[in-house]
């Protein structure tokens, strides 16, 4: 059981990371000032049980953030499990904000799905699929301006080469976690 709970913690930690990465950034991302509001959409492809985006939609929530949280997965499975999660928190209080959206569909999809809004947009994918194709999938669905909050390890920039074209590099924050060592985000603006 204590080994549940220190990977459940880590899990949520590794998440809160993105917030912390992404938090200075919101402000200057196109899309998210409009007449003094703060609105965005987070896409997390591959979302499974809900990680990073639950946690990073909780603590978006937290600073006044407003708009979408788009949970995106090819299987039905632990999206069924993900919209009881959802529910709970939501009668709870919580994600009244920031609206979470389950949704299954392959990445490729989401650009005809008419989820998406032109501009204000974060995307998170962890584990969804290896360097370089993470770059190239999320490219073909973001547009100019949207931000890519990238998860890997500390050794990311033997894939600089195939960012760096398509892909701003902002500053990245490396890390390590109980569960987690040797970690990096590292922040990609799609040219």
């Amino acid at each position: 059981k204590r080994d549940l709970e220190e990977r459940v913690l880590d899990l949520i930690g590794d998440s809160l990371v993105l917030f912390k990465v992404m938090r200075p950034l919101l402000g200057s991302l196109n899309g998210l000032q409009s007449e003094g509001q703060r609105s965005l959409t987070v896409v997390d492809v591959g979302t499974g049980i809900g990680v990073p985006g639950i946690p990073l939609g909780l603590a978006l929530e937290g600073e006044g953030v407003r708009g979408r949280l788009i949970l995106v997965d090819r299987s039905a499975r632990p999206l069924k499990v993900l919209a009881g999660v959802i529910r709970d928190l939501r009668e709870k209080g919580y994600l009244r904000e920031m609206r979470a959206l389950p949704v299954q569909l392959d990445i490729r999809e989401l650009r005809e799905s008419n989820l998406l809004p032109s501009s204000g947009k974060v995307w998170l994918a962890r584990a969804v699929a290896k360097p370089p194709e993470i770059f190239h999938l999320i490219w073909g669905v973001a547009d100019k301006g949207d931000l890519f909050l990238w998860q890997y390890s500390r050794d990311w920039r033997r894939y600089e080469g195939e960012v760096s074209g398509r892909w701003e590099i902002l500053e990245p924050f490396e890390y390590s976690l109980a569960g987690f060592k040797g970690r990096a985000v590292v922040p990609l603006v799609r040219r």
